[in-house]
């Protein structure tokens, strides 16, 4: 591949990768359950980017990726249930989905139009300490075509996907290799929209019964 790729281990990579994402780039980080193609949130252009490269239609969202509890309240209303499930599984592969904030600072090209917004603090030391530095939240969706299976290591990566970002993390394979879970806090009744990395019967020991 013709991108530059660094190792997640050497200590010039997150200065490297802050840069490019400060400057409307795409990097492609490594978090605990696959691969993702990450830009700044406040980023339209880059954003932009990652839809066409990915061939992802532009009303599916995309969820925030934050540092910790702190940051996820400035862009979503955390109601008790959140806060607990935050308390309990994060940083995980837990996607909390909220009413966004009207100060959110999220792109309007990530939103899909919609007036809620996922929230998701990611396992892997190299991405959590890349958003806490940037005091920003990225966008991270996958790093694959849409449709197709995303990647849990670099060598599951498509050449065409890496040789259109400006650079990648190699932070190994990915410990789960599944999506996270993602749960619909923004209802009377919440819900499961998509089973992923954490079980359902582990979230509902904190949550109580959920649909």
């Amino acid at each position: 591949m013709a991108t530059t790729c660094l190792s997640a281990k050497n200590s010039a990579t997150l200065d490297k990768a802050a840069s490019i994402l400060s400057n409307n780039g795409l990097v492609i980080v490594p978090t605990e359950t696959v691969y993702g193609i990450a830009a700044m949130a406040s980023d339209g252009v880059a954003i932009e980017r990652i839809y066409q490269i990915k061939g992802r239609p532009d009303h599916k969202a995309l969820l925030a990726h934050v540092d910790g509890l702190e940051m996820a309240a400035k862009l979503a209303k955390l109601n008790p249930l959140a806060e607990q499930l935050i308390e309990h599984f994060w940083p995980g592969p837990l996607t909390l989905v909220l009413q966004k904030l009207t100060a959110a600072n999220i792109h309007e090209n990530a939103g899909g139009g919609l007036a809620s917004i996922a929230v998701r603090c990611p396992d892997h030391d190299f991405t959590k300490n890349l958003i806490a530095k940037l005091n920003q939240p990225l966008v991270a969706p996958s790093a694959n075509f849409s449709g197709e299976p995303p990647p849990a290591c670099l060598s599951e990566l498509s050449e065409q996907i890496a040789n259109n970002v400006d650079m990648i993390v190699d932070g190994g394979t990915c410990i789960s290799g599944q999506p996270s879970t993602l749960i619909d806090l923004t209802g009377a009744n919440p819900k499961i929209l998509r089973q992923g990395a954490l079980s359902k019967q582990q979230i509902e020991q904190v949550s109580g019964s959920l649909g």
